[in-house]
Order: structure tokens, then sequence, then C-alpha cells
């Protein structure tokens, strides 16, 4: 990973983002090491779950004080969320000592998809879903991503599918926000 990109990327998210992030990645690895029997689904969903809890919290008590929840609030912990995925992306290829790269919606996509597709073609079909959330109007975005993961996830029912194809375009979509 080059260090400007690097720089670049740390700077450009809050401090309570990134650290909620980095929370959540960590609880992440915590429960993959120790909980092997979870649904991946579900182990897929806490940290963006997570993110946004903890993202409420730290409104509430530090930017608004009192119980209210806000859409700003709402959006800040889906992109803590798939910041930890990026994160959780990041620290799985440092362990297994392959190439970062510097895109960062592929490090998120690999991050979400890493329990579902086989390592051999994760970052194959990372850059597929990458080309086509570049290229698809919002209208049949959704359609495209399904049909990429219903070819590379076989194993997983459509349901799971459709639900993994959202939250890959929100977090994708909260990343070209910032």
């Amino acid at each position: 990973m080059d260090y400007l990109f690097l720089q670049d990327f740390l700077l450009s998210y809050s401090l309570p983002t990134l650290t909620i992030a980095l929370i959540c990645c960590i609880v992440r690895l915590t429960l993959e090491k120790f909980f092997k029997k979870l649904s991946k689904m579900l182990v897929g969903y806490i940290p963006f779950i997570l993110a946004m809890l903890l993202y409420f919290g730290y409104d509430m008590i530090f930017v608004i004080n009192k119980f209210y929840f806000t859409k700003g609030a709402l959006y800040a912990g889906v992109l803590s969320g798939s910041l930890s995925a990026i994160f959780y992306s990041a620290v799985k290829k440092i362990a297994k000592g392959k190439p970062l790269g510097t895109n960062a919606t592929i490090l998120l996509i690999e991050g979400i998809l890493s329990e579902y597709v086989s390592q051999d073609i994760l970052t194959k079909t990372a850059l597929e879903i990458e080309k086509v959330l570049l290229e698809e109007d919002d209208s049949i975005l959704e359609k495209q991503v399904v049909n990429t993961l219903t070819y590379n996830c076989s194993s997983l029912s459509s349901a799971d599918i459709l639900h993994l194809a959202k939250l890959i375009i929100a977090g994708a979509k909260s990343l070209q926000k910032t």
C-alpha cells in the first residue's frame, strides 16, 4: 500500500469513525477466532450493526447530548461498518503476505465477501462487483450485483445474496460520499 494513499485514507475520516471501525474490526476478528459456530451471515453483519450502535451512542453522548437518532449518525455508522470491513480485509491480506492494493472499494467488498467466496476467486469477484458499481446506474445496480454474487456464491440462498448485495452497495456508496 502506498504511503500517500494510506495518509489520504486516514485523513479523510474523523477520529471517532476510525476508532469505531477499528473496534468493530477487532470484534469481528475475535468472533471469527473464538466463536467458529456462529453463522457466517451474522459475523458479516455484526460489525455494521455494532458500528451503527456505537456511533449512535457517540453522537448522543458527545454531539447532541440527548437521546435522539439522527440520519447523520446512521450514515456515519454505515461508514464505520464499511471501514471495519476494509480493515478486516487488510488484516487478512497482511496475515497471508498478500499486497493490499490501493482501492478501498475492493478492500471493502473483499472484507464483506471473505466468508462467502473461496479465497482463490475473492479478488476477481471484488473486481467484477466494483466494475458493476462504477458502470451501472442505480436502477439496475442491485440486480447486477446480485447476478455477480449468484454466480460466485452458489452456496448462499437468494435472500442471503440479496442482503449481501444491499450491504455492499450501501458500503460502497458511503465510501464514495467521503
